[in-house]
């Protein structure tokens, strides 16, 4: 099986309506958390992408419940084959499928300071500051550990993990983490304009 990639943009906030159909689409525990986070779009649009790819790739008519690992990664306990990991920014979403582990992560290009830069990713460029960051986040997240320090190990890639810059939206930074040595289908696109 491909490993499936669907990524959205929001170039206008959600209306109150939109946000209200997609806040159905997320699993039952994630609702209340995101009703009282409305404001906050990214979240329901990484579900609702979520929700659109599961049902493209499995056949699923909605998401099942979500369980949480010992770092708070999400999974479904009832579909082990099933794995996921989503990612959010100001304004887009990035979601990765498979049918092994996985972690994605989106970042929006912004200001850091350079001090900051030398000292998490020992950079003075915003775009290979960026690019440590989501591939530190990527591999956190697909094997769930959570982040353990901000300074990665000197050897890359270990036991057979791939790391995969992704180029989706032109001022974002985006990475995928597996192990799995499976091709990446081309990225599914979304513009909510």
């Amino acid at each position: 099986m491909e490993i499936q990639l669907f990524a959205a943009e929001l170039e206008r906030p959600l209306t109150d309506e939109e946000a209200d159909a997609l806040l159905r689409l997320m699993p039952e525990e994630r609702r209340a958390r995101a009703r009282n986070a409305k404001a906050r779009q990214e979240p329901l649009l990484a579900y609702a992408l979520l929700s659109e790819a599961a049902r493209q790739l499995w056949g699923w008519a909605s998401l099942p419940r979500l369980g949480y690992g010992k770092n708070g990664k999400p999974f479904f306990p009832a579909h082990p084959e099933a794995q996921f990991s989503i990612s959010h920014t100001r304004r887009a979403v990035l979601v990765g499928l498979h049918d092994e582990p996985l972690g994605v992560d989106i970042e929006r290009l912004r200001p850091v300071s350079e001090r900051v830069m030398r000292r998490v990713a020992d950079t003075t460029s915003q775009q290979a500051f960026f690019a440590y960051w989501v591939r530190r986040e990527a591999r956190s997240k697909r094997d769930g550990t959570g982040i353990v320090s901000l300074r990665e190990p000197e050897t890359l890639p270990p036991d057979g993990e791939r790391v995969i810059p992704l180029d989706i939206f032109p001022d974002c930074a985006a990475c995928l983490c597996t192990r799995s040595a499976a091709p990446v289908a081309p990225v599914q696109i979304r513009i909510i304009r």
